[in-house]
């Protein structure tokens, strides 16, 4: 055995009685950090578009290949039944991609015009 290794245990077996005991009170404390952290995945909110349109909006995790990915998701049920959906790695970029994705969506619909996804699109 290497003097460095026999050393490190007689080291370890002498200061052993002097270490301070661990309690259940490290879990007590890391817990509700760990709860807010992994309850902060989700999003839910509202968001004025085009100046005139309330739509709700929502972001949720989901796990794939072990990598987070974030869902977003928006509509708006007073103007139109289209939905915007986009999926990121981002959670600051989904919810301006998912808008971008719904935007276009009633682009294609006829519901707005070019310049006025334009006008978004250099705000956002």
């Amino acid at each position: 055995m290497r003097p460095s290794v026999l050393c490190a245990l007689v080291m370890v077996a002498v200061m052993a009685p002097y270490l301070p005991q661990c309690h259940a009170q490290g879990w007590e404390l890391l817990l509700p950090a760990f709860v807010d952290k992994l309850s902060g995945l989700w999003r839910n909110g509202e968001v004025e578009l085009l100046g005139r349109h309330y739509c709700n909006y929502a972001v949720k995790p989901k796990i794939r290949s072990w990598k987070l990915y974030y869902l977003g998701s928006i509509t708006c049920p007073g103007w139109t039944s289209i939905k915007g959906e986009y999926q990121s790695r981002s959670s600051s970029k989904v919810i301006n991609q998912t808008i971008g994705d719904f935007l276009n969506k009633a682009l294609a619909a006829g519901l707005i015009d070019e310049q006025q996804l334009n006008d978004w699109l250099k705000t956002s």
